[in-house]
């Protein structure tokens, strides 16, 4: 299967989208490369998110940081967890290495 060139995008609050084109490089977004399967499973989260009530800080600032307190972390829930290891394991190269520059999970 071939894999295409998405953006996961973080617009504001929940509102998460998974686009073709990216219009504005300043806005918080992942570069991943997905084949028809890894796209729907990949929405199907990021629609499963988005209709959560989840803090953007959470999801794209320090969904791993360790030295949050407990009650924190716990709130993070595992979908938040799922997505960004969906977005590590979908990402391009310049993606992970990202992740694993600023997160310590990865």
């Amino acid at each position: 299967m071939s894999k295409e060139t998405y953006f996961v995008i973080w617009k504001e609050g929940t509102n998460l989208t998974l686009s073709k084109h990216l219009a504005d490089p300043q806005m918080v977004h992942y570069k991943v490369a997905l084949n028809e399967y890894q796209h729907k499973k990949l929405s199907d989260k990021i629609d499963e998110i988005s209709k959560g009530d989840v803090m953007p800080e959470h999801i794209f600032v320090s969904p791993f940081d360790e030295t949050r307190g407990d009650q924190d972390k716990y709130s993070l829930g595992e979908d938040e967890d799922d997505l960004f290891h969906m977005i590590y394991n979908f990402g391009t190269e310049e993606t992970r290495a990202h992740l694993k520059a600023n997160f310590d999970k990865f």
